[in-house]
């Protein structure tokens, strides 16, 4: 059985009217805690849920050659924020203090079953690691400081899906459509009310297909 994770009411809403009645949903929260506490109480009290399937919008980082409205799908997950805070810099904590580390790869069935979907139908989709963050980058300067890796968004909530479902070993994936760039903050760009269109309609076609 597959369950929809979004961070508000508003990010599920189309989705929720396109998706198959036997698609469940959980509007889980926005931010890190909010999300790992819900789904993880949600996920303990179904234990037919399979599959998670976290959707939602994202801030892109232009210089990976992400624009507005791209799509895009996790490989991995990292909470970003999670260190020692200077100026100019963060210092990602030694790992040796994290017992589980942060960062969750996403490999698993249900990803390489999105890919081959993608594929068979010309999807143009932007495939690289996602950034969680405690605290939306509101500077370019921020967001240069956070990014590694060549991580192609941030979001405030996938690494807390990929850590549950990492937990309860389940097969998990992250489709995200970018509402807005990473640079300093100007909401006459941003896009949410398209991005959420998008996925829901790429997400809805896949699992009105895919059935688990």
């Amino acid at each position: 059985m597959d369950l929809v994770v979004t961070a508000t009411t508003g990010e599920a809403k189309e989705l929720r009217l396109l998706c198959p009645s036997w698609v469940q949903f959980l509007v889980a929260g926005v931010g890190l805690v909010e999300t790992t506490y819900n789904l993880t109480t949600y996920l303990g009290n179904h234990p037919e849920i399979t599959r998670v399937i976290n959707v939602g919008i994202a801030g892109g980082f232009a210089a990976e050659n992400i624009k507005i409205l791209d799509v895009c799908l996790a490989t991995s997950e990292t909470i970003a924020d999670l260190g020692i805070c200077f100026a100019t810099s963060l210092e990602p904590l030694d790992q040796s203090f994290l017992a589980n580390g942060n960062e969750y790869p996403c490999e698993n069935r249900l990803f390489d079953q999105f890919n081959q979907w993608l594929v068979a139908g010309k999807q143009v989709v932007h495939q690289g690691p996602f950034l969680s963050v405690n605290g939306v980058s509101g500077t370019l300067a921020r967001g240069e400081m956070l990014k590694r890796n060549h991580a192609i968004c941030e979001n405030m909530e996938g690494a807390g899906v990929a850590r549950v479902c990492h937990g309860f070993d389940l097969h998990w994936l992250e489709l995200r459509v970018v509402a807005n760039l990473v640079e300093d903050r100007d909401l006459t760009t941003w896009r949410i009310e398209p991005a959420i269109k998008k996925y829901s309609e790429i997400m809805a076609s896949f699992l009105q297909e895919k059935q688990p």
